[in-house]
């Protein structure tokens, strides 16, 4: 009999026993996304910019009136590029932070603000001429762990004051007026509206915070706290919301659902209320196992790629840089899996004009059906939100681009084990697959089948056989068991994709 696979796109769980996956899920993937009702080899990573002359730990997209900006930052130094020319505006000191000193901040009234947790918080106004300078008006003595725009006042978390740590103190400026820093952190000056106040309940530390519609939402190491603008003499009123808080600096997403949180145990997601798990019975278990856990909390971070409706948690799992991302699909709620070389940070935002020229007739590898470029477009418009990546190597990716991660090939694999045919009972047969798949002609996939008796043992996997776009119909390999397994891999630097699967299985007897 002929068993077809319903749909080769309904994503991965590493989770469950494979045994109860439904066909079209499925065990194991790596380097595949499911797009369009496909599988799918991930594109690759092209590095954007000139090589960085420092290990990059943080980046972040600045926009001003004029100019279109990427600034990265290493742990004694910062730099901006607009595509075209690189300008280190680091402080007139170096800062003192270390590797595992997390910067936070962001754009805020058309300047930019940073802070290490180390050194004084930090602003650069859009101008390269200028430097970093430390942040204006900022009380003497003070540190903060996060440092986060919000409406127009600047939110500090974990505050130190002279030595002293205030691990549940929140510090909010008075309001900035546009293109300004704050006029004042004086909390004692009625006629402004700078404030602090420990947060009632905290679970924990504080860690980060996260703009949410007209709310901020603070984030310790165990709970979620709103705080919502509501004037006067108390300025701000702050309310938890859940007991569910976040692994480490820079660890939260905002997408058009809400916010998406790796905790120290879960990925959630919320909308200011009742967050929900987006990873348990599929994902959970598969990210914390990999996950090491002595550098999780320095290395792993949360961001999105809005190109293709993602949120990618990246985490190490061996090390101080992050080697996985595992990747949730908001619109399609499912997930995937890629690998990541040494990852250090990422954020979304638009990439001054960057066009390599690869993508032509002469140099496309696509056909009409499977190239997703626009006519006359380059792997990069700067209209569009895409997902820059930090490597450690040291370089700037952009992703999406490409066929290689940064110079690298990689191997794409889909795998599913644990298939029953809804008869778990009986021995089966499996003599051929024969997979529908759209690459230029001449590329190779390896398809491998394997069998087990057992839902509880790892198959036993037969050789693999060479199955060639334009040549090939089918690969014939035998193998028999109660519960069959396929695999499908490539390391061929090129676009392929599979439209569907059938499997040729003939039913046998219980033994």
């Amino acid at each position: 009999m002929i068993v077809k696979f319903p749909s080769v796109a309904q994503g991965v769980n590493r989770d469950a026993s494979p045994d109860e996956l439904p066909m079209g899920v499925w065990s194991s993937v790596s380097n595949m996304v499911f797009k369009d009702g496909f599988l799918a080899r991930s594109g690759g990573m092209r590095q954007v910019f000139s090589a960085p002359s420092i290990t990059p730990l943080f980046v972040s997209p600045f926009r001003t009136a004029t100019s279109m900006f990427w600034l990265h930052f290493g742990a004694a130094s910062a730099f901006v590029d607009d595509g075209t020319t690189r300008t280190d505006i680091t402080r007139a000191s170096p800062f003192t932070g270390g590797a595992a000193d997390r910067w936070t901040g962001g754009p805020f009234n058309g300047i930019f603000i940073a802070s290490n947790g180390v050194d004084v918080p930090q602003y650069w106004n859009g101008n390269t001429a200028t430097d970093f300078a430390d942040l204006t008006n900022w009380p003497a003595g003070y540190t903060c762990k996060s440092i986060r725009p919000f409406k127009n006042f600047l939110v500090a978390l974990d505050i130190t004051k002279s030595g002293t740590r205030y691990p549940f103190r929140v510090l909010w400026s008075a309001i900035a007026d546009p293109g300004s820093v704050p006029p004042s952190w004086d909390i004692a000056d009625p006629s402004r509206e700078a404030g602090e106040i420990d947060i009632e309940g905290a679970a924990g530390p504080l860690i980060d915070s996260l703009v949410l519609g007209d709310a901020t939402i603070i984030y310790t190491t165990a709970s979620a706290h709103a705080m919502r603008y509501i004037g006067g003499q108390s300025v701000f009123a702050f309310s938890k919301i859940g007991d569910f808080g976040m692994l480490a600096r820079n660890c939260g997403a905002n997408t058009p659902l809400g916010h998406v949180v790796l905790t120290a145990g879960d990925v959630v997601l919320h909308a200011g209320g009742p967050s929900k798990s987006i990873a348990t019975a599929r994902v959970r278990r598969a990210i914390f196992g990999e996950m090491d856990s002595t550098y999780a909390e320095r290395a792993a971070f949360v961001t999105t790629n809005p190109a293709q409706n993602e949120v990618w948690v990246c985490y190490p799992t061996s090390g101080t840089t992050c080697s996985k991302a595992a990747i949730w699909n908001w619109a399609d709620d499912i997930w995937t899996f890629r690998d990541l070389r040494t990852v250090t940070a990422g954020a979304p935002g638009q990439v001054p004009s960057w066009n390599d020229g690869t993508d032509t007739w002469n140099t496309s590898t696509g056909t009409w059906d499977t190239d997703t470029a626009l006519w006359g477009s380059g792997e990069a418009s700067p209209n569009d939100q895409r997902l820059v990546l930090a490597h450690a190597i040291p370089a700037l990716s952009i992703v999406g681009a490409g066929q290689t991660d940064v110079g690298t090939s990689f191997t794409a694999t889909a795998e599913r084990t644990g298939m029953h045919m809804d008869d778990p009972q009986r021995v089966k047969l499996l003599r051929s697959v024969w997979p529908r798949i759209d690459a230029v002609a001449g590329t190779v996939v390896s398809v491998e089948v394997g069998a087990a008796m057992t839902p509880d043992v790892s198959p036993s996997w037969n050789a693999a056989v060479s199955y060639t776009v334009g040549t090939s119909t089918k690969v014939d390999s035998m193998v028999s068991g109660r519960f069959l397994a396929l695999r499908l891999s490539s390391a061929v630097d090129g676009d392929w994709r599979v439209r569907g699967v059938d499997l040729d299985v003939v039913p046998q007897g219980a033994w």
